[in-house]
């Protein structure tokens, strides 16, 4: 969808999530450091419309790399392509 990611730090997805590049990781028990990535994300003195976009056109590249099909073929390749 052309987004920035903020995901907190828990299992899986990893691959989906370039920390600066495409998003921030979040820790969702930590309620000030949440409030402060929003901030700086709304603050255009700190992240500018340009990065913000720059941010959301890497996540649309990165999430172009995975399909249902190459997920698909991989799940098949865990099974030994039974």
């Amino acid at each position: 969808m052309g987004h920035i990611v903020l995901r907190n730090n828990a299992a899986g997805m990893d691959e989906q999530l370039k920390p600066g590049k495409n998003g921030y990781f979040i820790d969702h028990t930590d309620v000030k450091q949440f409030a402060s990535v929003i901030e700086k994300i709304l603050n255009k003195s700190t992240v500018s419309d340009e990065v913000l976009q720059k941010m959301g056109a890497a996540s649309q590249q990165i999430i172009s790399k995975f399909s249902e099909n190459d997920y698909l073929h991989k799940i098949e390749s865990l099974r030994g392509g039974q």
